[in-house]
């Protein structure tokens, strides 16, 4: 019970949001350069065995050489993450996550895209 409790106090209180999802309980993202060529090649991924992820900033390379899934925008792709989670993730309501970022690729690295000012 109390390891039940733990979770939940990581993991925050609502349902998966509309946003990437948000990283709380799990292993780290694995490491792995976020290179690109064209802002094409960035994107917002999500460890598959992480509780309440909100995904981060990575490549498709390394999306694609781990076991991440890359965030679409679709309220399937959470669906999708929250049956490939761990049993334990499966019934934690999640805190909001932020509205993902617009992506760039600056100096060959994957990055959030500068905000135009006012």
């Amino acid at each position: 019970m109390i390891a039940i409790a733990a979770l939940l106090a990581a993991c925050g209180g609502a349902d998966r949001p509309s946003g990437p999802p948000q990283g709380a309980v799990g292993s780290p993202l694995p490491p792995g350069p976020a290179t690109c060529a064209a802002a094409s090649d960035c994107v917002i991924v999500a460890a598959v065995e992480r509780c309440c992820s909100c995904g981060t900033i990575s490549s498709r390379a390394v999306a694609s050489a781990s076991n991440l899934m890359v965030y679409d925008g679709s309220g399937a792709f959470f669906r999708e993450l929250n049956a490939r989670n761990p049993p334990a993730c499966r019934n934690l309501q999640c805190s909001p996550c932020p509205p993902p970022p617009q992506l760039a690729c600056v100096a060959g690295t994957c990055q959030a895209a500068p905000q135009p000012g006012p």
